[in-house]
């Protein structure tokens, strides 16, 4: 697959490395309508505040606003941080989603 995305003159390495890991870790993050999907949502302090388990979603998005939605959470959506994993194939990542509404990967925090 080839990566889709220039880089500028304004664009530094950390973005061209952050471009390049996206394009090859959501290649990898791929949901299926069959895959058992586990979404956990943490505030900033890292407390797990809900846990949501769901079939039938096709992408991340749709994992995280159901997980969301079903959270009745009072918090802002994007004060919030999602740490889906794909229990079918054991894929794991954190997200947060942005000012757009878009998910953006955030990295893993070292214990």
């Amino acid at each position: 697959m080839a990566n889709r995305y220039v880089i500028t003159e304004t664009d530094g390495l950390a973005t061209a490395c952050l471009h390049l890991l996206l394009s090859f870790t959501m290649e990898h993050d791929f949901i299926k309508k069959s895959n058992n999907v586990l979404v956990e949502i943490f505030n900033d302090d890292g407390k797990k505040l809900f846990t949501f388990r769901t079939t039938g979603v096709s992408n991340l998005h749709e994992a995280v606003l159901q997980a969301y939605d079903a959270s009745k959470l009072q918090q802002d959506i994007r004060l919030l941080v999602f740490r889906v994993t794909n229990e079918t194939t054991d894929v794991s990542h954190r997200y947060r989603v942005n000012a757009h509404d878009n998910l953006h990967l955030i990295p893993e925090e070292n214990p």
